[in-house]
């Protein structure tokens, strides 16, 4: 037993059923904190300081939708199709913590990784939401910024 994995319910499947590519949809989350991390929160989340929480969510909510992601992942395998629809972007406050959800068909590689980082520098006043929408719609790279991977966990996954 791995001890950072629950099991919460076994189902019968399939013979042909796969894992990953049965999956319709993923939800990811990303913690932040607000104030700084102890040395026992450090691997679980990350500390963002001067964030504007409402730049923030209104920045992830520009991913919404069926968009070519081309410009918002890592390079370095080849996924096909860049093309994947984000279903619903969430912000969820609770004292210090800040959680960010992600649902979708699918993701690319940091994609996640890449759309927190670009709403971030939008909370931050580093870039504007019109540079997001630039790059989303894959005119012109503004960021490839990665928040680290601190914080960010496969939250589920629905078939």
């Amino acid at each position: 037993m791995h001890p950072f994995i629950q099991i919460k319910t076994v189902t019968p499947v399939h013979d042909t059923f796969h894992a990953r590519y049965d999956a319709k949809r993923r939800i990811y989350r990303y913690v932040i904190k607000s104030i700084p991390t102890t040395p026992f929160e450090n691997a679980y989340c990350v500390h963002f300081d001067k964030c504007d929480f409402q730049k923030l969510e209104s920045a992830l909510g520009l991913f919404e939708g069926t968009h070519d992601f081309s410009l918002f992942h890592k390079k370095g395998s080849d996924p096909g199709s860049t093309v994947r629809t984000i279903y619903r972007s969430q912000l969820h406050r609770f004292k210090n913590y800040t959680m960010l959800y992600l649902e979708a068909n699918g993701f690319l590689r940091a994609q996640v990784r890449m759309i927190v980082g670009a709403a971030m520098r939008h909370a931050k006043g580093e870039l504007t939401l019109s540079h997001i929408v630039e790059q989303l719609e894959v005119e012109k790279v503004h960021t490839t910024y990665l928040v680290p991977p601190q914080g960010l966990y496969l939250a589920r996954i629905i078939y």
